[in-house]
């Protein structure tokens, strides 16, 4: 059974709030400065989200701004209420807690909507067809793209996306080339994905990728992708020093059966469910 987050209205809070503190340069999250502060900016925040009538949007450019912050918001505050009752809490740790994590909690939007993380993902921020959008949402994972700390407008999406997806590319938990077995390893969010990359992930990634001139100089051989093993540890600043992604573990792309459940159109998720009645009015996490 998931649980249904809903903060108190704040009609005075009118745009989402800072979360610059709790990121450090890195891209990872101060967990223990947000329990802190008693998670005030992502809880402003998530009272925000509930004032704002999506409906009323004109362009696609202020929907996904919207819609991907709200995704980062509710991951954040997801992670920061288990953060809070388990220190050692890691999306890794069981199969139970990635399907609450994604599925069964929900988040709540304007006029009492609620929402699953993996519904708002495939089914609201996808159907732009941005496949950029898959740079800057975070998943509270050590493996995913780092968190922003800045919130995405009308006016600065191009650039961030832009800048996030040429960023996490040239990562080595993004992409990474082994000049001497002529191995393409990406990151498995290409394969989990894959129909978004256009036209294909080999060449969307190297119309990025800095050293794809060293692919293209082997290109006489056919090159083999291999998608690396994610990490699912929390992106939290204590595990800064833990592997991004494993180089001795991998997913073969001829293998679909490790494709990720994250991406499954047949999710039968209903976000308006009358019989998912656990509901948490933030104020018990505390």
């Amino acid at each position: 059974m998931g649980t249904k987050f809903s903060l108190p209205l704040d009609d005075s809070q009118n745009q989402f709030s800072s979360i610059s503190e709790y990121i450090s340069e890195d891209g990872l999250v101060k967990y223990n400065e947000i329990i802190n502060q008693s998670g005030e900016s992502i809880k402003s925040s998530m009272s925000y989200i509930r004032t704002v009538d999506d409906t009323s949007f004109e362009s696609d450019e202020e929907k996904i701004a919207f819609y991907c912050n709200c995704y980062n918001v509710f991951c954040l505050y997801g992670a920061y209420v288990r953060y809070k009752k388990d220190e050692t809490f890691s999306l890794e740790n069981s199969s139970l807690s990635m399907s609450k994590f994604y599925y069964l909690d929900k988040y709540e939007l304007y006029n009492n909507n609620f929402i699953s993380l993996n519904h708002l993902l495939n089914y609201t921020i996808r159907k732009f067809n941005d496949e950029r959008i898959h740079f800057v949402l975070h998943n509270v994972s050590i493996s995913g793209p780092r968190i922003i700390d800045e919130w995405l407008t009308e006016d600065n999406l191009d650039y961030i996306l832009n800048n996030k997806r040429d960023d996490f590319i040239n990562k080595d938990y993004g992409a990474y080339y082994d000049e001497s077995k002529h191995i393409l390893y990406l990151n498995p969010i290409f394969k989990w994905f894959k129909e978004d990359f256009k036209p294909d992930v080999l060449n969307y990634v190297g119309k990025y990728y800095t050293h794809f001139d060293l692919i293209e100089e082997n290109k006489d051989s056919p090159i083999k992708i291999l998608y690396l093993k994610y990490n699912w540890m929390l992106n939290s600043v204590e595990n800064s020093g833990i592997l991004h992604t494993s180089y001795s573990h991998f997913y073969d792309n001829d293998n679909d059966d490790d494709d990720n459940d994250d991406n499954d159109d047949n999710d039968n998720d209903n976000d308006n469910d009358d019989n998912d009645n656990d509901n948490d009015n933030d104020d018990n996490d505390n």
